[in-house]
């Protein structure tokens, strides 16, 4: 999969970046994949939906946006903090407990 994405951005950017530039693209996009790979991984994304950092819970429900919608409903009507950006529903003020009761 890195490997389709690499190959792809490689052919995209020959036309419309310099050889210099299309190698620091490619470096950078390395880079970002396998620390992607690693925060996939340390986290245990793929099995966990619900992680916190302080006071706040990440929700990764991994689904449609009428599921993360639903769900943003759902947490809302609970009088909790919540929002959406890009799919992940940020709880803030909360644990982990305290959203699981919810759902």
């Amino acid at each position: 999969m890195k490997q389709c994405i690499i190959y792809y951005v490689m052919k995209i950017s020959e036309y419309w970046l310099p050889i210099k530039k299309q190698t620091l693209l490619i470096i950078t996009l390395k880079s970002c994949l396998k620390e992607s790979c690693y925060v996939f991984k340390a986290f245990k994304l793929a099995t966990e939906r619900l992680i916190q950092f302080g006071d706040t819970v990440y929700l990764l429900p991994w689904k449609s946006d009428k599921i993360v919608n639903t769900l943003f409903t759902l947490l809302l009507r609970e009088k909790l903090s919540v929002d959406i950006n890009a799919g992940i529903i940020t709880i803030a003020d909360t644990s982990i407990e305290q959203v699981k009761a919810v759902l």
